[in-house]
């Protein structure tokens, strides 16, 4: 009875340890993002979609994202190079981490450090860099953490250090993973190693930064993450970074309507190239290459298709042509750098649909599917490191409408970034309206997902100043609208809102002294396809009115609501009186 008993005890604790590893449905999603502020709403409600979150959160912030997304693994923006004035000096390799931190010796070498002291809540006398760093990044498991996100986490050195030779450094990066793995036996540890990672396989994964840019030849990517699925630590996760920049910027001219021509043909390529193995997540970042990684407001139609779990492994179409099929439908990923066209012949048997999405109408059309042009490139004219194109098929027609939401930012207004608009496929418009950012503090709890951003405002007036939200509409039907405004006492109480859609117009009244840093609805109506409809706010109030951001849900109906006038009736005669 008491070996029973044990075992039994045994079995229990293993269901719980599986029951913890969240099994999120496919594609798997990831964000990061390098700070968050403490009067910041709007980006938990941006974080807590995604399956994986990298974010240094405060255990207020964590409690907050677990209600809105309990099975969320959230770990902390953390760094392999500490401040040099900060750690002892015996464990500096005299080489500089970044512009402000210094690399430390991880090698079994390092001098243990005898002495008073400490730093980030760890004391370091007794350690060495490895032990001290350990304990560091387990340290984080008492604020609420599941486990740490490590920056960075190199396969070789990527410098000529005289310090340590690369043998030195992979060996102390395997025991300084192993010695966190012993501390910690269930945490998750992921780290970026910007390329392939192909040693410290106590960890369970890392990101592949600014695919494919630091990747080549690109079939490396298979080989290494076939060797993670086979040897990293359980639950395996690697993150592969997409960039909404590459390192060239090109019109499209068939889509003149997004500045960046593969803006969405980069964001499908990610997506399902993720999709092609069960450890992978996907992540798109506004801008290109390097850090940091800002979390962006985009959330894809394709992150939403029910496509259910995987039917087994990926297999190639064609060469660099690969697709995967899932109880609910099929991946198909072109890497082959060239344009290919893939047939439902090239699928087999059964019948698959492309679903039908709001954000790219077009491509994602609802019908059945014969045949599609997945464009490829190389970039860098590089052909092994491949720029493609991807689609989600689906085997029952299904409609996915991700929410618009659009922000008064705009476009962000950071000159590093470009002209990539933060709506994507969206538009906010404004004649007339005030902009201060040396007033901060007004809008601390505004939507905004990049940081110090104000609000559009207007003291009150005739109504000739405005401000208009206008949503490109991919699928008609049924729509709840909401508007966000941060809090203050100081705002209209009567800020006067005209919703216009396809039954007409109607007008509302927001008092913006109530209800700030949230979503606040403004009632349920039709809109058409494309950009007949839009929000607008005037400044015909008792007070200064806020343009904040404004929220589109789609509810239904798209497929029964009619949106084409009928024809003249022919052949008719009318009766003279």
């Amino acid at each position: 009875m008491r070996i029973f008993a044990v075992i039994l005890f045994a079995l229990l604790n293993i269901s719980l340890s599986v029951a913890q590893i969240p099994q999120h449905k496919y594609p798997r999603t990831s964000v990061q993002q390098s700070w968050v502020e403490i009067e910041q709403p709007s980006v938990l409600e941006v974080l807590a979609k995604f399956d994986l979150i990298q974010a240094p959160l405060t255990p207020e912030q964590i409690q907050k994202v677990r209600q809105m997304n309990p099975n969320a693994i959230i770990l902390p923006f953390d760094s392999m190079g500490e401040l040099r004035d900060k750690v002892p000096s015996e464990w500096d390799t005299g080489e500089n981490y970044t512009r402000t931190r210094a690399f430390q010796n991880v090698s079994d070498n390092c001098p243990v450090y005898h002495g008073a002291g400490s730093y980030r809540g760890v004391p370091f006398d007794g350690r060495n860099f490895q032990d001290w760093k350990a304990e560091v990044s387990v340290s984080w498991r008492e604020k609420g953490f599941d486990g740490c996100y490590l920056d960075l986490w190199y396969n070789t050195l990527p410098w000529k250090s005289t310090a340590l030779s690369v043998s030195e450094y992979q060996q102390g990066m395997i025991h300084l993973a192993e010695k966190m793995r012993n501390l910690w036996p269930q945490g998750i540890f992921v780290v970026n190693s910007a390329s392939s990672l192909k040693h410290s396989f106590a960890l369970n994964g890392f990101m592949y930064e600014d695919l494919p840019n630091f990747v080549w030849p690109f079939s490396d990517i298979f080989e290494t993450i076939d060797l993670w699925e086979r040897k990293g630590a359980k639950p395996t996760i690697i993150i592969l970074n997409q960039r909404s920049f590459g390192d060239e910027v090109v019109e499209d001219k068939n889509d003149p309507e997004h500045i960046v021509a593969d803006f969405w043909k980069r964001g499908r390529f990610a997506i399902t190239l993720s999709m092609l193995w069960d450890c992978t997540y996907v992540m798109y970042n506004l801008g290109r290459g390097g850090s940091p990684h800002w979390a962006s407001p985009w959330w894809f139609d394709e992150f939403d298709v029910n496509i259910g779990t995987p039917l087994g492994k990926y297999f190639e179409i064609s060469p660099r042509v690969y697709a995967r099929k899932f109880t609910n439908g099929i991946v198909i990923c072109n890497a082959s750098a060239s344009p290919v066209t893939i047939t439902a012949d090239d699928l087999g048997p059964e019948t698959y649909y492309r679903f039908r999405g709001g954000q790219q109408p077009r491509f994602n059309n609802g019908a059945r599917f014969t045949s599609v042009v997945l464009d490829g490139y190389p970039a860098r004219g590089d052909p092994n490191i491949p720029m493609g194109d991807g689609i989600i098929l689906v085997k029952t027609p299904q409609v996915v409408v991700a929410d618009i939401i659009i922000d008064d930012e705009g476009y962000d207004p950071s000159s590093y970034w470009g002209k990539q608009s933060s709506n994507i496929g969206s538009k906010f418009v404004q004649e007339g309206m005030l902009f201060d950012p040396e007033s901060y503090g007004k809008w601390a709890d505004s939507w905004r997902i990049h940081g110090h951003n104000t609000c559009y405002y207007a003291p009150p007036g005739d109504g000739s100043r405005y401000a208009r939200w206008i949503p490109t509409v991919g699928v008609p039907g049924e729509y709840e609208v909401f508007e966000w405004h941060p809090a203050s006492y100081e705002f209209a109480i009567n800020a006067p809102f005209v919703i216009k859609h396809a039954e007409g117009e109607t007008k509302i009244k927001v008092d913006q002294t109530k209800n700030g840093g949230q979503w606040n609805s403004l009632g349920v109506y039709k809109f058409l396809t494309g950009t007949t409809g839009y929000v607008e706010l005037t400044n015909k109030a008792n007070g200064v009115v806020v343009a904040d951001a404004i929220k589109f849900v789609y509810l239904g109906g798209g497929s029964n609501l009619d949106t084409t006038p009928p024809s003249p009736p022919k052949g008719v005669k009318v009766k003279q009186p």
